[in-house]
């Protein structure tokens, strides 16, 4: 089995390809082994500190995968072989199966020979904190040996790339997974949170921006791109954008600016802000900007477990604190609660015990800020 330069490039090429993209280990898998001369072949991967196994495979009865993970993997001495081998090492099926009554055992009886796949050539890919991967390409067992000199050959160069391949991947899995507990994070900051690319584009926006795109209220999110529905005030929010995302003589900057509504509500704040700044002050090339939105009516009651749980207070105390949050007057509070004023009062009191507040305006300002932590 000789195999060009040219070949083997394009294998190695096809492998990395997976790098990237893991919907491509099928056809990687399916062209490795008609070079292998392989009925099966297969990349196995146990997730760190999981004993779930994934498997990517081709040439195989989706039956046969079933079964070998309900019951014939536990009696698999290849297998067990693998797990103890060292990363990069080449296992032949040959060298496991030593004694003749190896194949009549169940596992090969009853699982290996039935799916033609009793000979085969196998390798440990990793074995760290990251998880464990193997590979192995399969084939019915025949009078001459699967593991040629060349097969063998083949295996122990294209390891290594394997290799690199799946770390690759698991790292991309991790960096994927904390941009996702990232984004998951700023769903619970209250104000609206956008991260725009550098030519404008918006990459994330999370549910409060997007409550406030919906209204129509003096912004829009139109073909991908945050736009004030003031031309004036999109210039200047444009402006603010190339500060930030490009800078003047490599420096970034950003700023902030207000966005009329035609509501007739209070204007909406915006702060454009750079991200991903080197730490010596110059442009990132893949920098992106962030864009918080603060509507100023924003106005949430405090919410009554939170204030329990910080102040231990009680329900009456904490519908007084709410009302006294929204600017309203100690009479209207009593009016509202159907209390007398004394009994408000009492209880206002008791609030600004129990916050360590002496005046309306310092409990006011205490609980907004509250407020303004996690939703």
């Amino acid at each position: 089995m000789a195999i060009s330069v040219e070949k083997y490039s394009e294998l190695v090429l096809r492998i990395y390809e997976t790098a990237l993209d893991a919907s491509c280990w099928e056809p990687t898998l399916e062209q490795l082994a008609e070079e292998f001369g392989a009925r099966m072949g297969a990349l196995l991967v146990a997730e760190p500190g999981s004993s779930e196994i994934k498997t990517k495979s081709v040439g195989m009865d989706p039956a046969a995968i079933s079964s070998y993970n309900d019951y014939y993997g536990r009696l698999d001495p290849v297998a067990a072989a693998i797990q103890e081998a060292p990363a990069g090492m080449v296992i032949a099926a040959q060298e496991v199966f030593t004694r003749p009554e190896h194949l009549q055992a169940e596992f090969q009886a009853d699982w290996a020979i039935p799916n033609h796949i009793s000979d085969g050539i196998f390798a440990r890919l990793t074995r760290d904190r990251g998880g464990a991967a193997w590979v192995c390409f399969a084939a019915p067992r025949r009078p001459a040996a699967f593991a040629t000199p060349e097969r063998l050959r083949l295996m122990r160069f294209l390891v290594p790339h394997l290799q690199r391949t799946v770390r690759v991947q698991a790292q991309l899995t991790q960096l994927g997974e904390a941009r996702d507990r990232i984004l998951e994070a700023l769903e619970h900051v209250p104000h609206g949170v956008v991260l725009m690319a550098r030519d404008g584009r918006v990459l994330f926006a999370s549910s409060a921006a997007i409550g406030i795109f919906d209204r129509r209220d003096g912004i829009l999110f139109r073909a991908q791109q945050v736009q004030p529905q003031s031309a004036r005030e999109n210039a200047i929010l444009q402006r603010l954008l190339g500060l930030a995302s490009g800078g003047s003589g490599g420096v970034r900057s950003g700023g902030c600016l207000t966005i009329s509504r035609p509501s007739g509500r209070q204007p909406l704040v915006l702060h454009v802000l750079p991200l991903g700044e080197k730490q010596n002050g110059s442009a990132d090339a893949n920098a992106s900007v962030l864009l918080l939105i603060i509507d100023p009516e924003r106005q949430p009651d405090p919410r009554p477990s939170v204030l329990r749980q910080l102040y231990g207070l009680t329900a009456a105390e904490t519908a007084v604190a709410a009302r006294i949050t929204r600017g309203d007057g100690l009479q209207s509070v009593a009016d509202e609660l159907a209390v007398s004023l004394s009994t408000a009062r009492t209880q206002l009191q008791k609030v600004f015990e129990k916050t360590g507040t002496h005046r309306q305006a310092e409990l006011v300002r205490l609980l907004l800020n509250i407020e303004g932590g996690p939703r």
